[in-house]
């Protein structure tokens, strides 16, 4: 059963919402490490178009009804349902932000070439 509500345009408005201030840090963090608005602004281009493109694909696999028929008879063993809603949004949320944070360093690391400069963009 797919969650109500849940569909392919709500993901995409919350997709580019979430990018739009997401990105913008990323672009002043990485002006605020290098100084420079060129590769602020190089890192924070490509970042906004993955990270995007990789988000709603995130959030699509975790609303589809054959990812929810799968991990519910498993979670609704979970002692209550309190403990079940902060196992998932605590579980999406850290799923998230390996796949984003991995993604940054390698975008700044691919635009700028300095691994310490990419690690702390991609940390911070």
């Amino acid at each position: 059963m797919a969650i109500e509500g849940a569909t392919s345009a709500r993901t995409v408005a919350k997709t580019l919402s979430w990018r739009f201030f997401a990105t913008g840090s990323t672009i002043i963090i990485g002006f605020l490490l290098t100084g420079s608005w060129g590769t602020a602004f190089a890192v924070g281009v490509p970042d906004v178009l993955i990270k995007s493109i990789l988000y709603f694909q995130h959030e699509r696999v975790w609303l589809s009804p054959s990812f929810q028929s799968v991990s519910r008879p498993l979670l609704y063993k979970m002692v209550n349902w309190l403990q079940l809603i902060i196992f998932l949004h605590d579980y999406l949320q850290l799923s998230w932000k390996v796949i984003a944070l991995t993604c940054t360093i390698l975008i700044a690391y691919a635009v700028n070439g300095d691994a310490e400069v990419a690690f702390k963009l991609g940390c911070s």
